[in-house]
């Protein structure tokens, strides 16, 4: 106790002095208002600066929440699409639930480790078999198919990217309608190979390519644009590049399809 009072004693001039410079800046703002309005608007400014980072911080610690909010809306969205059912009466101009049968179910999932610069590349997601997910189901984002389902443990699942060989996804090249398959040279992450499609049929830069549809993937699924057309001496068929649309250096958010008609398609093309 004698210390402080020691200490207020020796500084007692400069407390004095900061406390009658309150009293003269409070004085001086109250009765002027220019000063009052200045410093009025200082505080706010230095509270909404704050205020802002505050908001910044708490958007982005529900950031994660955020995102599979999305990804359940977008899941609802792709189970109701076209593409997600097939048609049971062929003959019927009138649609209605009883001619439209779901195929195609999603599993929202998330990359938590890649690679893209290997000759194969693997994605790891953060579900598994407790989520029902199987080797051979299709894997895609928002912008682009990301590969298949290689293996799967109790909590998570190891997809085969697209950026590997011998990946053969089915596509189909538009607006010719063109057959062809995927694959990738290991030479660049961006851009891909379409094997299998015939000369006679007419491909331009910029065309779309998208999914065929099948076990893997519904159909229509963005996969990139057309990039180089060519010849291959002693074929019948192009030599096709193409830009995919996914950047998968950047990939996050994906979607697992499950094809609830699968089964019965593997059975009956084993009887072939």
């Amino acid at each position: 106790m004698n210390k402080l009072f020691s200490f207020i004693k020796r500084f007692r001039a400069l407390f004095v002095f900061i406390f009658l410079q309150i009293i003269a800046l409070n004085a001086y703002t109250s009765y002027l208002k220019y000063p009052n309005s200045k410093v009025l608007t200082a505080a706010w400014t230095f509270s909404s600066f704050f205020m802002e980072i505050k908001n910044n911080f708490s958007s982005y610690l529900y950031l994660k929440d955020k995102n599979k909010s999305l990804q359940k809306e977008n899941i609802e969205l792709r189970k109701k699409n076209e593409s997600s059912f097939i048609c049971l009466n062929k003959q019927t101009g009138k649609v209605n639930d009883s001619i439209f049968h779901q195929r195609y179910d999603f599993i929202s999932a998330n990359v938590i480790n890649s690679t893209t610069n290997r000759r194969n590349n693997f994605f790891t997601l953060d579900v598994g078999s407790l989520q029902k997910i199987t080797p051979g189901m299709g894997v895609y984002s928002s912008q682009g198919i990301v590969g298949i389902v290689h293996g799967v443990s109790d909590h998570f699942s190891l997809i085969k990217s697209v950026l590997s060989k011998e990946i053969n996804i089915a596509i189909e090249i538009e607006p010719s309608m063109s057959f062809g398959f995927l694959d990738w040279t290991g030479e660049n992450a961006k851009t891909g190979l379409i094997t299998g499609v015939s000369n006679d049929a007419i491909i331009k830069k910029n065309n779309r390519v998208k999914t065929r549809g099948g076990l893997l993937f519904p159909r229509g699924l963005s996969v990139g644009t057309v990039k180089e057309v060519k010849k291959i001496e002693g074929k019948p068929e192009w030599e096709i590049s193409f830009n995919f649309s996914e950047n998968y250096s950047h990939l996050q958010n994906v979607y697992v399809v499950k094809d609830l008609l699968g089964t019965e398609q593997k059975q009956l093309e084993t009887k072939k």
